[in-house]
């Protein structure tokens, strides 16, 4: 297991969330008992300190060593081992309650702790080697600080009795480091299996076998659910590589007719000598053949080129008025002597994101087809209108109309329906003229009545007006 790996980087997660929590409970029980065992000797050293305090803050009570000494017998011969030091002001000790070598060495650390507090000061000291607790009470006469007395109680076994917990409680933590650690390695490997099954499983699929899925663990939780993405994903992926495979066998077919005709053409012509007039008509022949080969290399090209940008990453404008009125003025001249009449109606200075000539393209396929469908005496409608942030482009044609059975796939590559058999063209000029729209950030919708007619229409965001 690697130290980048998932499951070492969950098993540490675990881990030092369960040790850190052991320490904090452990720590906090520790911190409770403690305040325990040091609540209960303050109570009794502030109970002995409030006696001592009363009797010196008597009427006319004044302290000699002759008092102080029955004093303390009263106060503490009930106490064994509680040393009571009473000081002056100034930290001069007054009266001890046990001889002790050094009284003043012990006295003035304690005098220091307390001589710039008004309150009740607990504190430990050790006295010789004897570990104490002191409450270090400031005596006030008429609002001044006139004594202050030190009650200090052994706390020698409270002392021994922590100590003896903190090992214990050491101990107990410790010997829950290592479950706790291969614990959250055994959970981690538990709650990764399905996931590391799953990845076994897509590493065996491949363009070859995309009909093959993820099995769903049914485990009711996010790697459910990750099941279903991977398997929607691999829905798409063998969507795609079936609609790509389907369309390269497609644009082989429709460029083998025409080189097939090309070559076959060719080979006739040189099969024997010919008049200028023959040469001069099959070479008329070759040039039109040649056209409608450009003609579907170009429309591949646009379709290749719509995949390949999105409207994100498109940074070009285009009027979008000035390329309906080119497209209208073409439209003109492509109805010559069918007995079509155009109509069009254009708003000025609507802006649209994409490429000119790719656009183009586009309405021009689409317009065209309007033409070709439409019958004589027909019209085509061509607008342009801005509504709210958005530019409105509508074709309609009074020709044949589309079936029901057909419109559904009116944008598949290399569809031409069922009643265009008579009509030349490839196939892919609405699947081009929807993808390049769409990467244009537009939409295109098409409703078509059989035997009235068909309107397409097609909405860009607008990206700006110019006056």
């Amino acid at each position: 297991m690697t130290t980048n790996s998932i499951r070492f980087r969950l098993t540490a997660l675990y881990s030092s969330t369960l040790i850190f929590s052991l320490a904090i409970l452990f720590v906090s029980f520790f911190w409770v008992t403690q305040r325990e065992l040091y609540n209960h000797t303050d109570a009794t050293l502030q109970s002995h300190s409030a006696r001592i305090i009363t009797i010196l803050t008597q009427n006319q009570f004044q302290l000699d060593t002759q008092m102080s000494s029955q004093l303390l017998s009263d106060v503490f011969n009930e106490t064994p081992g509680m040393l009571v030091l009473i000081t002056n002001n100034q930290g001069d000790v007054l009266t001890i309650s046990q001889k002790i070598t050094g009284a003043e060495k012990i006295a003035l650390p304690l005098f220091n702790r307390t001589k710039d507090s008004n309150n009740p000061v607990f504190v430990n000291q050790a006295v010789g080697a004897m570990d104490m607790r002191f409450i270090l009470s400031p005596v006030s006469v008429n609002g001044s600080v006139r004594d202050i007395v030190m009650v200090g109680h052994p706390i020698d076994v409270i002392q021994q009795s922590l100590v003896a917990l903190y090992g214990s409680l050491t101990l107990v933590f410790l010997s829950f480091v290592i479950p706790t650690i291969v614990g959250g390695y055994m959970l981690a490997g538990s709650a990764l299996r399905p996931v590391a099954e799953i990845s076994r499983e897509m590493e065996e699929i491949n363009s070859e076998n995309l009909k093959r899925r993820v099995r769903n663990p049914q485990t009711h939780d996010e790697i459910e659910n990750l099941t279903h993405t991977f398997n929607s994903m691999l829905d798409r992926l063998e969507e795609s590589f079936t609609r790509e495979r389907q369309f390269i066998g497609d644009v082989a077919h429709e460029l083998k007719t025409p080189l097939t005709t090309l070559k076959t053409e060719i080979e006739v012509t040189l099969s024997r000598r010919r008049t200028d007039h023959e040469y001069k008509k099959v070479m008329t022949e070759l040039l039109i053949d040649t056209n409608h080969l450009s003609g579907t290399l170009t429309n591949i090209l646009d379709l290749a080129w719509s995949k390949t940008y999105s409207y994100e990453n498109m940074k070009d404008t285009v009027n979008i008025s000035a390329v309906i009125r080119e497209l209208t003025e073409i439209a003109q001249k492509l109805v010559y002597g069918k007995g079509v009449s155009i109509k069009s109606q254009v708003e000025q200075g609507l802006i649209v994101r994409g490429k000119k000539d790719k656009l183009f393209r586009a309405i021009l396929n689409i317009v065209d087809n309007a033409i070709k469908y439409s019958k004589s005496n027909g019209i085509v409608s061509i607008k342009l209108r801005q509504q709210e942030n958005q530019a409105v482009v509508r074709v309609k044609d009074t020709g044949r109309g589309i079936s029901k059975a057909d419109l559904p796939h009116i944008f598949d590559r290399f569809y031409r329906g069922s009643k265009t058999d008579k009509t030349l063209g490839s196939g892919l000029g609405l699947s081009i003229a929807q993808a390049v729209i769409i990467s244009c950030g537009g939409t295109i919708d098409i409703e078509s009545t059989l035997g009235k007619g068909t309107t397409i229409t097609i909405i860009f965001p607008l990206e700006l007006t110019t006056s």
